[in-house]
């Protein structure tokens, strides 16, 4: 960097103070609003984590509950098979001592 000229340094004292100290403090506020800045940027970033951690838990829970739903109409559809099948063979015993009985029953009414 060159040093200043006396004639620069002049006009520098020239400035009045009131100009220095504005841009004193214009500095000051730059620097607080980027730090304000950076402070909301994490803090939009910790949000955004916290959705996507959320969007995960609720597509994992939408996914265990499908699961469950599946895994209720497949044991629900197996207990009404074996229901059919206990019920068949009730009635085919039920014939079978229909059947028996009226046989028994003719026997003795011979």
């Amino acid at each position: 960097r060159r040093e200043p000229s006396p004639r620069q340094l002049g006009e520098r004292a020239r400035e009045p103070d009131a100009q220095r100290e504005l841009k004193k403090e214009l500095g000051g506020a730059r620097a607080l609003l980027a730090k304000e800045l950076q402070a909301a940027s994490k803090l939009v970033s910790r949000g955004e984590r916290e959705v996507r951690k959320l969007t995960s838990q609720v597509n994992d829970m939408e996914r265990q509950t499908e699961q469950a739903v599946v895994l209720q109409s497949r044991q629900l559809a197996r207990t009404e098979d074996s229901l059919r099948g206990i019920r068949r063979r009730r009635v085919g015993l039920e014939k079978t001592l229909h059947e028996k009985l009226t046989g028994l029953g003719e026997a003795r009414g011979r």
